[in-house]
């Protein structure tokens, strides 16, 4: 068994749910016989399996699933369409998906507990050298966060960038 499988076996669904089971079964044993390994042990697996689980979550190939594939096969159609009708431009054009993610910090005041959402990068695609984009942007100012916000595309054009459209200049 691959490695990658074995990691999914542990950190899947089917561990926690028996790791769940077992704590529940040794939770009502009693008396002097308690057996207080197996309930320390099954309670730490489920706090690591739901870190790692969290963590693992965040991968843009886990949050696109199935469909991971045909969004990258898309975007890189897009932005090979786009430099053919710029006269072969390539480039000129960049396409960046960011997805929402969550950040929870602590603070001072009431309350103590803070959810701050932003945008982050998960996929940049160019067929030529472009301009990165900012790996997380807040999803209330700009066109991303338009875009986010308001739930249509947008399209905007970087002014600052001025592309030299003779070839033989």
């Amino acid at each position: 068994m691959p490695l990658s499988q074995l990691a999914d076996l542990l950190w899947g669904r089917v561990t926690r749910t028996a790791a769940t089971v077992i704590l529940a079964i040794v939770s009502t044993v009693g008396g002097t016989h308690r057996p207080w390994p197996w309930i320390i042990g099954a309670a730490a697996f489920l706090v690591v399996h739901s870190v790692v689980s969290a963590t693992r979550d965040r991968s843009i190939v886990r949050r696109l699933g199935r469909d991971y594939d045909r969004v990258l096969t898309r975007v890189l159609q897009v932005v090979s369409d786009l430099g053919e009708i710029a006269a072969d431009r390539y480039g000129l054009w960049i396409v960046d998906l960011y997805v929402p993610e969550s950040r929870w910090s602590l603070k001072r005041a009431w309350p103590p507990l803070q959810r701050h959402r932003e945008l982050s990068r998960q996929l940049s695609i160019s067929l030529a050298d472009a301009r990165a984009q900012p790996p997380f942007i807040d999803p209330t100012v700009g066109p991303h966060g338009e875009a986010y916000s308001k739930s249509r595309p947008v399209l905007w054009i970087d002014e600052g960038v001025k592309p030299n459209l003779h070839p033989l200049s």
